[in-house]
C-alpha cells in the first residue's frame, strides 16, 4: 500500500489527505498484514477458480519447495471478489468532503475485510481475497505465456 504504484494509494491517498493515508496504512498493517502473510505459507497455494464459482480449469497450483516455483508463482494472483476500483469508488463516496479519518462515516472493518480478507471473518462474511491462476504482464501490460482464453484471474 505504501508503494507509489500501489492502486489503493492511487485511488486514495490525494482523497483522505496525506494524514489519514498514513493512518489507515498504519491500521492495516497492524490488523491486517499478519493474516495477510499467512495466506503465502501453505506449502501448496491453489487457484481457488474463477470469480463467478466453480473449480479451476487448470487445477493451478503452485508446491512452494518444488524447483519451478518461482516461475510458477508469476501465475498465481490475489485478486479481491470486488475490483479495487469499485471498492475505492464506494470508500470515496462514503467519505464526508473533508474526512477527519480514514473511516469517517463508514465501517471501517467492513472496508479493511473487503481489501485485505484472506479469510473469512465472523462479522464481515466470506473471504474477499483469494489466489486466482493468471497471465503475468510483460510490456504494455499485455499478458504472456499462458491459455489466455480460460483464466481464472482477468482482471
Amino acid at each position: 500500500m505504501s508503494a507509489p504504484t500501489s492502486r489503493l494509494a492511487k485511488c486514495m491517498r490525494v482523497r483522505l489527505g496525506d494524514a489519514n493515508w498514513l493512518e489507515f496504512v498504519q491500521h492495516a498493517n497492524r490488523h491486517y498484514k499478519a493474516r495477510f502473510i499467512t495466506a503465502f505459507q501453505p506449502r501448496v497455494l491453489r487457484c481457488s477458480g474463477p470469480i463467478g464459482g466453480g473449480a479451476c480449469p487448470h487445477s493451478f497450483a503452485v508446491d512452494v519447495t518444488a524447483p519451478d516455483a518461482k516461475k510458477k508463482l508469476e501465475f498465481l494472483h490475489l485478486d479481491h471478489e470486488q475490483p479495487v476500483h469499485r471498492t475505492c469508488s464506494w470508500w470515496s463516496a462514503a467519505l464526508p468532503e473533508v474526512p477527519q479519518a480514514w473511516d469517517d462515516g463508514l465501517d471501517g472493518g467492513a472496508l479493511c475485510h473487503a481489501l485485505f480478507g484472506v479469510g473469512d471473518d465472523e462479522v464481515h462474511g466470506a473471504q474477499c481475497v483469494r489466489f486466482r491462476c493468471g497471465p503475468r504482464r510483460g510490456p504494455g501490460g499485455k499478458p504472456v505465456g499462458f491459455a489466455q482464453h480460460s483464466y481464472c484471474h482477468t482482471s
